[in-house]
């Protein structure tokens, strides 16, 4: 197990479904199995949660709220995470989706990166073909008894275009230094798209790690695809934010009601349509945690799953 204390993940969901119950079911007890850490999870509920389980994940430190979602409620993701990140008291914060998984190392070595301010962003996925769509029908029992990634059948993993979305890691004061989540942007949308691009606005140093992300497939409704009645809006919105100049995109960031809410404080900007291709924000890749080195130079043996993350020092070898 390996410590991410210095982590806090933000999980926005809404149990709508059977597949989405599982999913979570899964995606926690797989974090629970490999880490000490910090969640926090902000659940829409019909009436009372679906997250039956939570006392069980004894390794994870929760704190669990829920609200109430109308008959003509929305799906207000934007806000859940803000009301989250307002909340998280870690250097670290991890902006997460509840059907995703990341190999083991790239969870250890997005918060090595970011709590050393190595990166001040880390996108734990590379940018392209680097997502693998793991089908409904794979063995979920057989991957529950141990949670090893390299457990899941070759013939239920589809090769998919990963962007900016799934889960991204944060510095939390750089987090809210760029307004944290746009919650003009209602229910499933660009967001993402806009998020990383406000990065880049504000001159954030991103990282990728060039590994999968792992997305565990489920039925789609309302809450996860275009049909919602706030889609086109949403696309509108992100195409003005796209084409705002510099003073015209700060003095917008600056003067949203929920900036004032929470106390987010906004940093200027420098950069105004400069975007890098999303490939080139990967630096130089010599953070590995794969080695032959045996034991760091505190004298600390390597870690026998493998990794070069020394848990005493706190610090790659």
């Amino acid at each position: 197990m390996f410590n991410l204390e210095n982590t806090t993940f933000i999980i926005p969901l809404f149990i709508e479904s059977k597949d989405r119950y599982n999913n979570a079911k899964t995606v926690l007890e797989y974090l629970n199995k490999h880490f000490k850490t910090s969640l926090i999870i902000h659940e829409f509920i019909n009436d009372i949660s679906k997250l039956d389980f939570l006392d069980k994940l004894t390794n994870l430190n929760i704190q669990h709220m829920t609200e109430v979602i109308t008959e003509h409620g929305v799906y207000h993701r934007t806000r859940q995470l803000n009301e989250m990140l307002n909340l998280v008291k870690t250097p670290v914060v991890c902006n997460y989706d509840i059907d995703v998984i990341l190999p083991v190392e790239s969870y250890i070595l997005s918060q090595y990166l970011l709590s050393n301010s190595i990166f001040d962003v880390v996108y734990p996925y590379g940018y392209g073909k680097y997502q693998y769509q793991v089908d409904r029908g794979f063995d979920r029992k057989k991957f529950n008894k141990d949670f090893n990634i390299k457990s899941i059948e070759n013939n239920f993993l589809n090769k998919e275009i990963s962007r900016y979305g799934h889960c991204i890691f944060f510095r939390t004061d750089k987090y809210k230094s760029i307004g944290g989540e746009n919650e003009e942007f209602i229910s499933y949308g660009p967001e993402d798209s806009e998020r990383y691009e406000r990065c880049v606005r504000f001159n954030l140093n991103l990282h990728r790690i060039e590994d999968f992300v792992y997305h565990l497939e489920h039925s789609r409704t309302e809450f996860s695809n275009s049909r919602h009645r706030y889609y086109n809006s949403n696309s509108m919105l992100y195409e003005r934010i796209k084409n705002m100049k510099n003073d015209d995109f700060t003095e917008y960031y600056s003067s949203l009601d929920y900036i004032k809410k929470y106390q987010f404080s906004i940093q200027q900007t420098t950069i105004v349509f400069n975007f890098p291709n999303p490939v080139n924000i990967t630096r130089q890749n010599v953070y590995s945690l794969r080695t032959i080195v045996k034991s760091c130079l505190c004298g600390e043996p390597k870690d026998t799953i493998r990794y070069n993350f020394c848990q005493k020092c706190n610090r790659l070898y």
